[in-house]
């Protein structure tokens, strides 16, 4: 039988905390932005991640359910540039374009959906999924 010293312990039960933590999907999260159309290219925002805590980010997603925009793009702000998960040329109207899967955004960072081409007025949408936890 193996015998652990205090400091073991202690590392061990700081271990446990942090598990426990990220695996925590308690503090759900669902979001949609719907805007009326400027003509061009339209941004479609999720607020920015506060101090203290992480989106994880599970699903994103976005379309125009009035006409075929010329490219709808759905990925996030890393505080730097826009990073694009994924990119779907001329898709027609209503068609969604989604990205499943997991992403960590942090402090600053947010979720964005662009539609390029749009016609003025189209009514365009976005939405994500996903949960908080503490940074």
């Amino acid at each position: 039988m193996v015998e652990f010293n205090e400091d073991q312990v202690k590392k061990i039960e700081r271990a446990a905390e942090l598990i426990i933590q990220e695996l925590d999907e308690s503090m759900r999260t669902e979001d949609h932005v719907d805007l009326s159309a400027d003509s061009g290219t339209n941004d479609l925002k999720f607020e920015r991640i506060p101090v203290g805590w992480i989106l994880i980010l599970e699903h994103l997603s976005g379309y125009d359910d009035t006409s075929a925009p010329t490219r709808i793009r759905v990925g996030y702000w890393n505080g730097h540039r826009l990073n694009w998960l994924k990119t779907v040329p001329a898709p027609i109207a209503s068609e969604t374009v989604e990205h499943n899967g997991r992403v960590l955004l942090r402090e600053g960072m947010y979720p964005i959906v662009r539609i390029e081409g749009a016609t003025e007025d189209d009514d365009v949408y976005a939405a994500l999924n996903g949960y908080w936890i503490r940074a």
